[in-house]
């Protein structure tokens, strides 16, 4: 029986980040009689992850081909770019620059290459040094990759477009309203929000850094945990943001899901230097003193996190020295772009990273996305998920069955 003639179908999504947002987005575009509801507990879009990244528009450069970040990130780069220009949402394609100081961070870069190869990329070039100095006069290079793909977006204002163009297509959006739990009936599954229950033929956890709790509370037994890391950012002074054209980046850690302190023009013209990546005593721990305790036992008993940080102990303490000391931060930064001085830096905003740790304290680098019941779990969303929310959002829509 198509599916105008029953009776409307009904959908919750828990969470309005991007993720959350392109994947009602996705829903409502592929079902049109349906009744769509997203809850999220802050007072607007984009509060956490979507909102306090860089902006970068990510080309798919690192990800192990045929892994769901490749497939995903190439997929969701194509659909991103779509909307900025239907919608008129701002966006800027810059290229950049992973950079090797040595010659042995230099040894990683035909491998990037291959990878770039392997996921579709065009027009990766390996550079020499003089060849870096054209494009980054003040970068201090062994060599270096151009990647022409990258970019730069404001995620905020396309949040907020995602937000209009639900509402306008008939979903309802409620701000305010944090789930505290979840319930099933034999026909469908019960969203309790605000002393509200929400009746779902399908529901979708986008909810981040709470997406473990979320999943537990709808019953599915987990083989990780949320693990939050704080970065931080510098805003580079407009005399030394002049010297930086596009973005540079370090030649990241093959071990580590983080990119290490890049820079970054962004798409107000200012340049920011960051982050780096350090333990969180707080799911929403933007700033340095905050602490929960609740959140903190919550990592500190869970014996997947002391695992992770007995095989990251001299990483975890670098990183940790760069949050202390403006000068081991600067250090970092003068890897890339010599002339750089403290003086340069000024604090900036931070980001919490939502990051899966396994048990046996491994760390889950590809997008993680579950079903169980009624319930459609996204568990692990890291960077590039902005980049990919579009191409998520489709691999979700895929994946919700409405029919009787």
């Amino acid at each position: 029986m198509p599916l105008n003639n029953m009776r409307k179908r009904k959908v919750v999504v828990i969470g309005a980040g991007l993720v959350g947002l392109a994947t009602a987005y996705r829903i409502i575009e592929k079902y049109k009689n349906i009744s769509l509801t997203l809850l999220e507990k802050e007072p607007g879009p984009a509060r956490h992850q979507s909102g306090h990244n860089s902006g970068v528009i990510h080309s798919g450069i690192y990800y192990k081909p045929g892994s769901l970040k490749a497939q995903n990130c190439i997929r969701g780069y194509h659909d991103l770019l779509d909307f900025c220009d239907r919608f008129q949402v701002p966006y800027q394609l810059t290229g950049k620059l992973i950079v090797a100081t040595n010659a042995v961070e230099a040894e990683q870069l035909p491998v990037l290459q291959g990878r770039a190869a392997a996921n579709g990329l065009a027009g990766v070039e390996l550079l020499t040094a003089e060849a870096v100095a054209e494009k980054e006069p003040y970068v201090k290079a062994h060599s270096a990759l151009w990647v022409p793909q990258t970019g730069i977006v404001d995620f905020p204002a396309m949040a907020e477009e995602l937000s209009c163009q639900l509402q306008q297509n008939g979903a309802t959006i409620l701000y305010g309203y944090a789930v505290d739990e979840i319930s099933y009936t034999p026909k469908c599954v019960l969203i309790h929000a605000n002393g509200q229950s929400f009746e779902a033929d399908q529901a979708v956890n986008c909810a981040g850094l709470y997406s473990d709790k979320i999943a537990r509370m709808a019953g599915v037994s987990l083989e990780h945990r949320i693990i939050p890391f704080r970065g931080e950012y510098f805003m580079l002074s407009e005399k030394a943001a002049q010297k930086i054209k596009g973005l540079i980046y370090p030649v990241p850690h093959p071990g580590l899901p983080f990119l290490g302190v890049h820079l970054t023009r962004m798409i107000n013209g200012q340049v920011e230097a960051g982050p780096n990546a350090v333990l969180a005593l707080k799911r929403e721990g933007y700033e340095r003193g905050a602490f929960s305790l609740k959140d903190t036992l919550d990592t500190l008993t869970y014996g997947g996190f002391w695992k992770m940080a007995a095989g990251f102990k001299s990483i975890g303490f670098g990183e940790w020295k760069k949050t202390m000391s403006r000068t081991a931060f600067t250090r970092a930064v003068q890897q890339l772009v010599p002339d750089i001085t403290s003086e340069d830096l000024t604090p900036a905003t931070s980001g919490v990273r939502a990051q899966a740790i396994r048990k046996d304290g491994s760390l889950i680098d590809d997008f993680l996305i579950l079903h169980s019941g009624n319930m459609i779990h996204v568990c692990n969303a890291p960077s590039p998920a902005a980049t990919s929310c579009l191409s998520i959002g489709k691999t979700i829509a895929d994946m919700v069955r409405l029919e009787v």
